[in-house]
């Protein structure tokens, strides 16, 4: 399952991945109005947009002996949507395609791909459907806030972007700002402002603004 904390997210769009169909979802963590507290070398400020697209995932292997060899789908494998006779029917990039016959919720046959003929199970595998990103996506970026403390009267943060998560070696940057004597107090670059709330040892309390 993807790793991203889903703070404030729009549903932006439907496009077409193979024969499954990706949501762009586009958002940020904390939400808007939200207090937070960030230790040093924590993000305080996540923003997201990225390609989501629906995956099986299984806690066991799916696995069925043939004279040749055994076919296997890996426990935890994210297994996408194609289309398909059966109920459900979901491919690991690998290879090997589960189908789940009624649609109760566990694979009955497996096969070696998804053009050959697929053969029952000994005994049906329980699955789940979660969010996954979406395999082969351009669309997917991510900017990073990060706190790195304060220096003297100096707050230190760090800007970076990553596409396909990547860094962009040119977008990452390190951000100083002067500090007032009271709190709270206002903290602002690109299209983000913050309010300071508080800094000690346990580290930045803050408020993200619109």
């Amino acid at each position: 399952m993807i790793a991203i904390k889903l703070g404030a997210i729009a549903l932006v769009a439907l496009v077409g991945s193979g024969t499954s169909y990706a949501q762009n979802r586009v958002g940020q963590t904390p939400a808007v109005g939200t207090e937070a507290t960030a230790t040093v070398g924590s993000p305080i400020l996540e923003k997201f947009r990225y390609d989501a697209v629906k995956v099986a995932i299984t806690q066991v292997d799916v696995v069925r002996g043939t004279f040749t060899g055994d076919i296997k789908i890996a426990a935890g494998d994210p297994l996408y949507r194609v289309s398909s006779k059966a109920k459900y029917k979901a491919c690991s990039t690998r290879g090997p395609c589960a189908l789940d016959d009624d649609g109760d919720g566990t694979f009955d046959r497996i096969a070696l791909d998804e053009t050959v003929a697929a053969l029952k199970l000994k005994a049906p595998v329980a699955y789940e459907v979660r969010d996954a990103v979406a395999p082969s996506s351009t669309g997917n970026f991510k900017q990073t806030i990060t706190y790195l403390g304060v220096n003297g009267d100096t707050l230190r943060l760090s800007y970076r972007e990553f596409l396909n998560d990547l860094a962009r070696p040119a977008f990452t940057e390190e951000l100083t700002f002067p500090l007032g004597k009271t709190y709270p107090q206002p903290v602002a670059f690109k299209d983000t402002r913050l309010i300071v709330l508080g800094i000690d040892g346990a580290g930045i309390r803050y408020r993200v603004e619109q």
